[in-house]
Parts: structure tokens; C-alpha cells; sequence
């Protein structure tokens, strides 16, 4: 493999003393390295400019580590490309780790070399997804940006929608001066900077230490050049775990780097202008979650992944191909197997006087009018997922701090009618317990509505309006709970829908009659096995009253579909090869539509017979339409005269398709132009 670069002269290095840099120069000193010099040292010549922005919408990762995009977004980012997008990936750190690469290494440490290796192998499994070859060259340039720092970008040639930034901030220092210099010291403002690890072969000794508020402005600038249709990072809020497995943080279940390198990513959605959708992306929690990628997508990351190992392929360079440190082939068997997106909700409908309005959310915003592009609404910040019912769109707010007790993550109701924002708190208040509260899901029969939402402590917190105001908080008690859950009314109740380790639970809230809780026992089609969901549920109710659920099963992205009979639970699955996304459901006209993303990111409708649920073929197969990739989570809801089907594609626009009551099928989703009919 070869890789071309500006050929820039040797670094003009100002003579300055270790010693002189406290206890981490010395250190450095001491290990006799001209990384250690160069690291130190304030560049008297400028960088370049930011390479031209490419000629096709892209999708920007904010990531810590080279393989954070393969391991916890892909294989999204294949289904893009696929699709005809480009990839502009930000590594905010060095990912130095101990400085060697592999298991049982001998010597001295080599934390330059490391470094390069692992950003070489993210350029080569780049390049495996955009060109089929992992030897593609990229061209190398060293920016100086308006904001301050000092980063290295990476062009794939012949392919300039690929680009790859590196800041290379050196997070693991700490292995020599004994203090703490994670990202998050930074964040929360226990550090004034953190200093550059310049990657064996790099020029980034040149560069200042990064401020925190220098890496910020970088992170605008960057959005504001690319200008991308969507943003993907890491979880910000990362799931609770009682077990630290190389996390460096108590009580969460990620990399402290990853959790840091997502409140960085949002605090600079939240500042930037421009607009694009916006995910995070679960880390190490994969490993305590059910699998969900089928075997295309197994296939696509896992293809990735191997290239960035380097266990296939090779290249000239010194320091190494890929990152040894990765023993698994392919996804593994611990958090690999597992891509799951954290708020993929994106999009709401909520009918009103004026008819059906549409809503999203892009860069922690919530806008009006999505079918025509969207515009902002005034009101607070948001995490993306919302849920709509009863003429109100809920919401959770985004309120991130460097001081850990001031964080709030409060539920919003928004009121699609008079537009205005009613704070519904949150169930513990504010602090790091609020960060545990989960997505809402919302139910109403046109008067009452009840709001669930995972609770921080466990189990469900459950607020109802009764048509006049809101009711407190009540809890339903439970194991920590998975996703967000399902809701629907029926029959003068509220069911909601949850599931944990244990399985799924169903609530019935009765209006002034209290809650029961019962544990569901879903058979898997054909087997006696219960049914354990990797994503999270969807529900509806038939025009006869009974209860049908959607999800995708455990091991694996085929979708479950259950309908409540006399006689017990009655089940079908559906065959998928791919897919990341829940399924969603409905029901009217006498039917059920299903609708979900399957391989390659695709959208997959059928329309369902209720009463053929659990009876002949139980392995029927999901065809994928003609479409983009999704960008977030299907919306689907029954009209008067049929379905409708919405979804954003990879290139940021919305897409939609409809079906009348007496129809077979959906036909393919297509983008939408202003002033067409659904």
C-alpha cells in the first residue's frame, strides 16, 4: 500500500527544555524520543487548508478512537456508501494505548508507532468500502485551522468524499506522569489542554496543545465546512453497567474517551448553524445486549474490521498495517456483533386541525414542515428521538455541563397546535442519575395521553394527562429496561410495552384503576424457546381489539411479529439478511402493515393478514424495496384511505410511500417533492 503526502520539510523545531514541561517533559526525556521533542514543541510554520468540500452529500463521524466508527456505527456507514454518500470521519484522540501493537510485544514501548498503525488501518478499511481495495493511496495534508489547532487530514485519491481527520490528542500521557489525561478532564474542565501525539510519519509535532474551547471551535468549524447530511458519535449518556470493562469510569458501561468524545460532538451540534440529523451510537454496552446484525451485515463490518486488524492485506510501512491488538476475526463475539443506534426516532406526525404535520429533528433542534426541508422551531435543545400523540410531540432535553451534578435531562412535551414547550421534568431530577432516563413513548385517545420512559432507577416512570393537566411521576417497578418502549390505548386503557434481561413485560394503566405488570412468554415461531428482542418494540391495536408487536429477535435483525389470540400468542417471523433499525407496525382496514430497514439500509412494507399470523409459512421472507439507505427509524401510521410510510434516506431527504386499503403491496419509497400527494 502507498500513500502520498505534501512532502513537507523537516519540523522547524524552537529549542526549548524538557525539563521545563513539568514531569510529563521529563518522562518524555527520558524515553529518548524525537516524538517526545516534537510533541512539545509550538510550530513556526502554518498548515494547509481544509481539502475542498466533495461533490456529494457526506456523513460525519465525531469519534475518539481510529476504530470507533467500525465497531459501533458500521455497518451503517457501508449502507451509505453503498448508497452513493460520502464519509468524513473526525478522530479526536491518538488511541495511543500502551504503545504496542499486539499482545506478548517485547521492548519499549512505541506510542508514535502505534498510533499510526491504527490510523493506517482505518484509512485501509476506508478505502475497502469505498473502492472494494484496502490499498487505495490517500493524500496527506497538515491544516491549521481557523479555530487554533492543528489536525491531519486524509483524502482517499480519486475519491474525495472520503477524508479522515486526525487530531491525535494524546490521552494516555497518564502512563508516564501518573495524573489523569482523558478527554474527559478536558470536558468537564479539570485540564486547561491536552497535548499532540504525533503519529510516526506526521508533521502534527508542529501543533499547539488543544483548549477545550479551541477543540470545540474546531469541531463548528469542521461542521460548518463539510456541512453533512448527518452526524454520528458516540453515546453521551452511556447505559448503566455495574462492570468496568476497560471503561475508566464508574458505573457506565462505556470508554470514558467514547462518552467524552459524544458530549464534545453534541455541545458543537448545539453551537453550529447549520443542520443535519444526528445519532449516538452505543459502545461497550453491545456486549450485554442481545446481537442484532444478520448475515450480510455480519459480512460488511466484519470485512472492515479485519482489514483495520491487519489480518488481511499488507503495506511498506514500519510501524505496521492495522492494529494488532484485535484478535477477533470479523464482529467477534463480544460488542462486534452488535451496531445499535441510540435515538433513531427522528421523525413524528401529529394530526391536527390543519391535518397531518410533520416534525423532525436535526442538530438538537426541533423543526416544522419536514416534508419541505424543515425549519427551526424556538425552544430548547434536544437528544433526537421523539415520540407524538395526542396533538404533542415529546422530547427529551439536552442539557450537558462539565459539572456532573448540573446535567438535566428533562422530558419536554411540545404542543403541535399552539407551539408551546411544558417541562415535565425529569423522575430523579437532575445529575448524573438523570442521564439514565430513556427515549419517551406516548399513547392517547384523543383527550388523555400517557407519557413512559425508562426509569434512571429501574424499571418505567408512567405521567398522565387527563385532558385538564399532568399527574406526577409514577413508577412501575422492573429490571433496568431496554430501548424505548411501545405504548398504545385500547379499550379505555393504556398499554405500554417494556423488555429487559428477563423478557418483555406488558403494563396496563387504568385510569384511576391502578397498573398491573405481567411478564409476557412470546414463543419464537416454530419453537418453544421464548422470545428475547434485540431492538426495541412496536405495538398496535386491530380494529378487533387485539394486541400485535413487532421486533427483531435475538441473534439476529429477522423481525418477530405476535398477535394476542384467545388461545395465547400467536407468531410469524420474517427473514431479513440486514438491518439496524426497530420495525414499526400499524393497523387499520381490517390489516396490519410492517415496516423496517433490512441489509443494505434499505426499506422493507408488507401489509398482513391479522389472522395468518402464526399459521403457515413461518419463515416468510422481508424484500427489500428499491431505496436509499434509512437514515433513522421508519414512520408508518393508517390514513383513511390506506398506509403512509415515511423515512429520511442517507441523503438527508425525506422519502415516503403510501398504499390504499385494497392494495397488494407498497410500492418503492421515493423522495419527496414539494406539493406531491402522499
Amino acid at each position: 500500500m502507498t500513500e502520498t503526502d505534501d512532502a513537507p520539510s523537516e519540523p522547524h523545531l524552537r529549542r526549548r527544555t524538557l525539563a521545563g514541561a513539568g514531569a510529563a517533559g521529563i518522562a518524555l526525556a527520558a524515553m529518548g524520543t524525537d516524538a517526545g521533542l516534537r510533541l512539545w514543541q509550538a510550530g513556526e510554520r502554518g498548515g494547509d487548508d481544509l481539502p475542498p468540500v466533495p461533490d456529494r452529500e457526506v456523513h460525519l463521524q465525531i469519534v475518539a478512537h481510529p476504530d470507533d466508527c467500525l465497531y459501533f456505527v458500521n455497518p451503517r456507514l457501508a449502507d451509505y456508501v453503498a448508497s452513493g454518500s460520502g464519509l468524513v470521519t473526525v478522530v479526536l484522540t491518538a488511541g495511543e494505548a500502551n504503545g504496542y501493537n499486539g499482545h506478548g510485544v517485547e521492548g519499549a514501548p512505541d506510542f508514535p508507532g502505534y498510533t499510526a498503525a491504527r490510523d493506517t488501518g482505518l484509512r485501509r478499511a476506508y478505502s475497502l468500502m469505498a473502492t472494494g481495495r484496502d490499498d487505495t493511496p490517500w493524500h496527506r495534508t497538515t491544516v491549521s485551522l481557523d479555530s487554533g489547532p492543528v489536525c491531519e487530514c486524509w483524502t482517499l485519491e480519486g475519491h474525495p468524499a472520503f477524508q479522515i481527520v486526525f487530531f491525535s490528542l494524546w490521552t494516555n500521557l497518564g502512563r508516564l506522569t501518573q495524573e489523569q489525561v482523558r478527554l474527559m478532564e478536558l470536558w468537564e474542565e479539570r485540564r486547561d489542554n491536552m497535548l499532540v501525539l504525533p503519529p510516526e510519519g506526521s508533521d502534527l509535532g508542529d501543533g499547539p496543545a488543544v483548549e477545550r474551547r479551541g477543540l470545540l471551535d474546531s469541531l463548528v468549524e469542521l461542521l460548518d465546512h463539510y456541512r453533512p447530511v448527518s452526524v454520528n458519535t458516540l453515546d453521551l449518556d452511556p447505559d448503566y453497567s455495574p462492570e468496568e470493562v476497560g471503561a475508566a469510569q464508574e458505573g457506565y458501561s462505556d470508554h470514558i474517551d467514547h462518552t467524552a468524545a459524544g458530549l464534545f460532538a453534541w455541545q458543537a451540534l448545539s453551537e453550529w448553524s447549520g443542520s443535519a440529523l444526528a445519532d449516538t451510537w452505543r459502545g461497550y454496552y453491545n456486549r450485554h445486549w442481545p446481537s442484532n446484525l444478520g448475515e450480510d451485515d455480519r459480512e460488511v463490518k466484519g470485512d472492515a474490521l479485519n482489514v483495520y486488524a491487519w489480518k488481511v492485506g499488507d503495506c511498506d510501512f514500519d510501524w505496521g498495517c492495522g492494529d494488532k491488538v484485535v484478535k477477533e476475526w470479523g464482529v467477534g463475539d463480544t460488542y462486534g456483533p452488535a451496531t445499535h443506534p441510540r435515538y433513531p426516532d427522528n421523525l413524528a406526525m401529529v394530526r391536527t386541525g390543519e391535518g397531518e404535520r410533520f416534525f423532525a429533528t436535526r442538530s438538537g433542534r426541533l423543526q416544522g414542515d419536514a416534508r419541505a426541508g424543515g425549519s427551526d422551531l424556538d425552544g430548547p435543545h434536544l437528544l433526537p428521538g421523539i415520540a407524538a400523540a395526542g396533538g404533542r410531540l415529546f422530547a427529551v432535553s439536552l442539557g450537558i455541563t462539565p459539572r456532573r451534578d448540573e446535567h438535566s435531562r428533562d422530558l419536554l412535551a411540545f404542543d403541535a397546535a399552539t407551539r408551546e414547550w411544558e417541562n415535565l421534568a425529569n423522575p430523579v431530577g437532575a445529575g448524573e442519575a438523570a442521564r439514565q432516563v430513556g427515549m419517551p413513548a406516548a399513547a392517547s385517545d384523543g383527550e388523555r395521553t400517557l407519557l413512559a420512559v425508562r426509569h434512571p432507577e429501574g424499571g418505567t416512570a408512567l405521567r398522565f394527562h387527563d385532558g385538564k393537566g399532568w399527574g406526577p411521576w409514577e413508577k412501575v417497578d422492573g429490571d433496568y429496561q431496554h430501548q424505548t418502549p411501545a405504548a398504545v390505548e385500547h379499550g379505555g386503557r393504556f398499554t405500554v410495552l417494556r423488555h429487559n434481561d428477563a423478557g418483555i413485560d406488558r403494563i396496563d394503566y387504568r385510569p384511576g384503576g391502578g397498573t398491573s405488570t405481567e411478564e409476557l412468554r412470546l414463543p419464537l415461531p416454530g419453537m418453544e424457546a421464548e422470545t428475547q428482542p434485540s431492538s426495541a418494540l412496536a405495538a398496535a391495536v386491530t380494529e378487533d381489539g387485539r394486541l400485535a408487536l413487532a421486533c427483531r429477535g435475538e441473534g439476529g435483525s429477522d423481525i418477530l411479529v405476535f398477535l394476542e389470540t384467545d388461545d395465547g400468542w400467536k407468531s410469524t417471523r420474517y427473514l431479513t439478511e440486514g438491518g439496524l433499525f426497530a420495525p414499526v407496525l400499524a393497523a387499520s382496514h381490517g390489516r396490519l402493515a410492517l415496516a423496517a430497514d433490512v441489509a443494505g439500509g434499505k426499506a422493507a412494507a408488507i401489509l398482513l393478514d391479522p389472522d395468518e399470523i402464526g399459521h403457515g409459512d413461518a419463515s416468510d421472507r422481508l424484500a427489500a424495496q428499491e431505496s436509499t439507505a434509512l437514515a433513522g427509524r421508519p414512520l408508518l401510521w393508517s390514513s383513511r384511505k390506506g398506509f403512509r410510510l415515511a423515512a429520511f434516506g442517507s441523503d438527508g431527504r425525506l422519502h415516503h410511500s403510501s398504499v390504499e386499503a385494497g392494495e397488494s403491496q407498497f410500492p418503492d419509497m421515493r423522495q419527496w417533492v414539494e406539493g406531491a400527494d402522499w
